[in-house]
């Protein structure tokens, strides 16, 4: 490594003097459909890059994608996206062959280049230093933006094109880990929702077949099941201190989770609020949100997040599971009242206890995931203010 930062001689340039930055052409809401090609926004861009699946809410027939594709051309891989009003500067560089399209205006399109790699590109824009000079070129008050003028006069400082490639490999290394265990966390979290599901919801649980079927207000439920709420099986504990996120650090002893789809906003050196483990966890609930976490580590909190523990035998795992994807988001209110509103039907507390023993193999192999992509990301991020 060392070697290769002793090596690194970079020349300024003008973005645009290296590849074409454009847009894309418009789509108009009549064109919209409900099924077809997927069209992103802004939105897909940001969830992306967060790690998550990257899916749409909008379409375009198949089509109007072949006319668009032979008229104009479509983004192929290596190609970048970039988020241009709003939420500025978060890139999307595409990866594969997967047919997509995306609208005009709020996305910058990157392609044909020329004397820069793209994955060299991609990381210039996520570091301090790319996101220090995208910033101080937009525009707007009340809304922040991003012109292709001003993005073609972005200064870059460029090595040369085979140590552009070397540090994007090294970079990448890392991602393509982090990615790595984020399928694992998403295979074992299936895996455990999949028995859940099995036991709790057809009612194939083991000995299910000594079992009787009786009536209830909800519907035949095995018998000696009861029908509750989440205030059956989870206790509502205090939220101790709450931090918002301007008074935290990027580092430190104790995380703070909040409802947000990021997890931990920050960290601090205090006492926690929570003191956790895997065989003791806590659940927490977003209040606006919906956003329903287990955590196994000690915490705090930030706001308008609601921290649940197990009540009567039943363990929070279990009420994760139970209650996850009970209700989404449909406006930005509170939220709370409606989940304890909504009819459960519960199994006995030693049933649900056999479930949590399960699933905390899983459990415990995600949170070792978990934990080896914030080391890897702090790794990463080192290497970006030393390497860009």
């Amino acid at each position: 490594m060392s070697k290769l930062l002793e090596q690194i001689s970079k020349e300024s340039k003008n973005l645009g003097s290296l590849l074409e930055i454009t847009s894309s052409k418009r789509i108009y809401l009549s064109e919209y459909k409900d099924c077809g090609i997927p069209f992103f926004r802004s939105k897909e861009i940001i969830e992306a890059s967060k790690g998550k699946d990257i899916s749409s809410e909008l379409y375009i027939s198949n089509e109007r994608y072949e006319e668009v594709k032979n008229k104009f051309g479509v983004p192929q891989i290596g190609d970048i996206l970039l988020t241009s009003i709003g939420t500025i500067g978060i890139p999307f560089i595409v990866k594969d062959n997967t047919p997509f399209y995306f609208k005009d205006g709020n996305l910058t399109w990157f392609r044909n280049y020329n004397g820069i790699d793209p994955s060299f590109l991609y990381y210039w824009i996520v570091s301090p230093k790319g996101q220090s000079r995208i910033e101080s070129s937009s525009i707007g008050s009340s809304q922040s933006a991003l012109t292709i003028d001003s993005i073609k006069k972005l200064q870059i400082d460029l090595p040369d094109l085979s140590t552009q490639k070397k540090i994007a490999e090294i970079l990448s290394a890392y991602d393509s880990k982090i990615e790595n265990n984020n399928k694992i966390i998403k295979k074992l979290e299936t895996t455990a929702q999949t028995i859940f599901n099995e036991w709790f919801i057809n009612f194939r649980f083991p000995g299910y077949e000594k079992i009787k079927l009786i009536d209830s207000e909800v519907g035949k439920i095995p018998k000696e099941w009861i029908i509750g709420n989440v205030e059956t099986i989870c206790n509502r504990l205090p939220s101790g201190k709450v931090f918002k996120e301007n008074e935290l650090s990027s580092s430190g002893k104790v995380p703070v989770y909040d409802q947000s789809s990021k997890g931990t906003i920050g960290f601090h050196n205090e006492d926690p609020a929570f003191n956790v483990d895997i065989d003791n966890p806590v659940l927490i609930f977003g209040d606006h949100t919906c956003r329903t976490q287990l955590v196994c580590e000690s915490f705090s909190l930030g706001p308008n997040t609601i921290p649940l523990s197990g009540k009567s035998g039943y363990s929070p795992i279990f009420s994760y599971f139970l209650i996850k994807n009970l209700i989404e988001q449909r406006e930005y209110k509170r939220h709370w009242s409606e989940l304890i509103s909504i009819n459960l039907i519960i199994p006995p507390s030693d049933l649900t206890e056999l479930f949590s023993q399960k699933a905390k193999v899983f459990i415990e192999k995600s949170v070792a995931c978990e934990k080896e992509n914030i080391s890897l990301k702090s790794q990463r991020d080192r290497l970006l203010v030393e390497l860009i």
